[in-house]
């Protein structure tokens, strides 16, 4: 869920109030200077992604969160003025593969190995496979 919304920009920028005289990365900011936030200067960071521009599905394992979004990922906002609807739209995603699922039979691909051919292990609580697994949907009678 998150690497493929990492390819994706959502939002350009945050503005915010400083509400306080403070300093932030040495750098003094008075009570009531605007402060601009790039959410791109970070998700795109080597410095808090390894390989940041590359599609990289597991980036994200076994670091989930109760917020839905980890230290470094501002898909839906940062803040009391975050989305407030970022937890529908993850159930909102949910409901739509359930809806999939119940309308389609998932098969193995055309190419994919045979089962005796694939080591299964688990990678957290997600089992993964060292050969890639396609898959086809038949819609179900």
């Amino acid at each position: 869920m998150h690497q493929g919304n990492a390819a994706i920009l959502y939002v350009l920028f945050f503005l915010r109030e400083a509400d306080e005289d403070c300093e932030i990365a040495g750098v003094k900011v008075d009570k009531g200077s605007s402060i601009l936030f790039l959410p791109k200067s970070v998700h795109r960071s080597a410095d808090y992604y390894p390989n940041p521009d590359v599609f990289d599905p597991h980036r994200f394992d076994n670091n989930e969160s109760n917020t839905l979004q980890d230290d470094y990922w501002f898909g839906f906002g940062i803040g009391p003025r975050a989305c407030p609807a970022v937890r529908w739209a993850f159930v909102a995603i949910k409901i739509f593969i359930a809806n999939v699922l119940i309308k389609y039979d998932v098969l193995p691909g055309e190419d994919a190995p045979g089962m005796d051919e694939v080591n299964a292990r688990f990678r957290g609580t997600k089992v993964t496979t060292d050969k890639p697994m396609p898959i086809r949907f038949r819609k179900r009678a």
